[in-house]
């Protein structure tokens, strides 16, 4: 009975990251934000506008190119790592349903058994793992990107599997949660048809509640 019932570490290491990535990321913008004033108040001197933009230039450089090359819809880079995303997770997905009627937990050598599925759940969260990365570098709010839900998939999804690694376990646990990235696919069919008119953000509000609705369906 000892090998078995541990999945509440993968719960534990989940909502430790969630929530002490979240601590962490708060206190480092309160201390910059402090450092900001002291150092305008000791050496106002080194902080005239032009050093000023040309330290916001440098700092936001490998962001600006994030955000407006690698993950914008609006780039050829963008519409193919958002179609991957959203494949991915379907692939995601349909591995969970496929070892569904697996017991919850499985206590094995995955590290010298042939199971194919199990690495391709870990080449799979290494993909979800970058994304997750630009994502977080592109955010302008990251205290706000870390608490909203692509995010908290992520944290449910990516850290289990690594734990798997050391457990030497299979936990399905949480993995069903890949089913809300659903939702990524109006994004980009909404790409293809937008028009920036009114009428269009009305359709585009009722494709969300359809994509909202239809993720939790499928979740369940």
């Amino acid at each position: 009975s000892g090998h078995y019932g541990r999945g509440y570490l993968f719960i534990a290491l989940s909502g430790a990251i969630l929530f002490g990535g979240g601590l962490v990321i708060f206190l480092l913008q309160l201390i910059f934000e402090k450092w900001k004033q002291v150092s305008h108040e000791l050496w106002p001197q080194h902080y005239n506008e032009h050093e000023k933009v040309e330290e916001v230039e440098l700092h936001n450089k490998l962001r600006h190119y994030i955000v407006n090359e690698v993950i914008s819809l609006q780039t050829n880079k963008g519409l193919v790592l958002a179609i991957l995303y959203f494949l991915f997770n379907v692939i995601s997905v349909t591995l969970y349903i496929n070892q569904s009627d697996q017991p919850l937990e499985q206590c094995e050598d995955v590290l010298n058994t042939c199971n194919w599925t199990l690495f391709a759940d870990i080449g799979l969260n290494l993909f979800f793992l970058f994304h997750f990365v630009l994502r977080l570098i592109a955010a302008p709010n990251r205290l706000k990107f870390w608490f909203q839900m692509g995010s908290i998939v992520d944290f449910c999804t990516i850290p289990p599997c690594a734990l798997a690694l050391i457990l030497e376990r299979n936990w399905l646990g949480m993995r069903f949660m890949r089913a809300l990235r659903f939702m990524q696919m109006g994004e980009i069919l909404l790409t293809f048809n937008s028009t920036g008119t009114q009428e269009d953000d009305q359709r585009t509000e009722k494709r969300k509640k359809y994509r909202l609705r239809l993720c939790v369906d499928t979740t369940a």
